[in-house]
């Protein structure tokens, strides 16, 4: 069967707030989305200089990607309807939020991030096998 290298929109939930709280994010980003939540941090970037990164939009544009719904309410109980919101409205969201949960949502998504990484390390260690050092010549005696 061949490799595939597609990636599937699969959502996954997480818990934040001690488990009072869930958000449902994507799986994983495919290398479009990656590249827009990249894109959209960087202010500036040439050849030969410094790569000038836009703080605001550290963190944010990653979650952006990766959010797909959350169990938040505003102040008087209503859902706050992120799914399928456009960028700016769901910018908007995170930005009202305050900063401890907006933390802890980014803080979730990099903990995500991070455990998808090993699963993936993971699988290919399994579909290829450890790799194995092999002697480029026999010992002089």
């Amino acid at each position: 069967m061949a490799q595939s290298y597609v990636v599937l929109p699969e959502p996954h939930r997480l818990t934040i707030l001690d488990g009072s709280e869930w958000l449902l994010v994507k799986k994983r980003l495919t290398a479009g989305e990656a590249r827009r939540a990249f894109g959209r941090q960087v202010k500036r970037m040439a050849a030969g200089e410094v790569t000038e990164i836009d703080p605001l939009q550290v963190g944010l544009s990653t979650i952006v990607e990766y959010l797909l719904d959350w169990s938040l309410v505003d102040p008087s109980g209503k859902p706050l309807l992120i799914r399928d919101r456009p960028v700016k409205e769901k910018e908007a969201m995170l930005e009202g939020l305050e900063l401890d949960i907006f933390n802890a949502i980014w803080s979730a998504i990099q903990e995500h991030e991070a455990a998808m990484a090993a699963e993936r390390d993971a699988e290919k260690k399994t579909r290829y096998g450890e790799s194995v050092s092999v002697p480029i010549s026999g010992s002089v005696e």
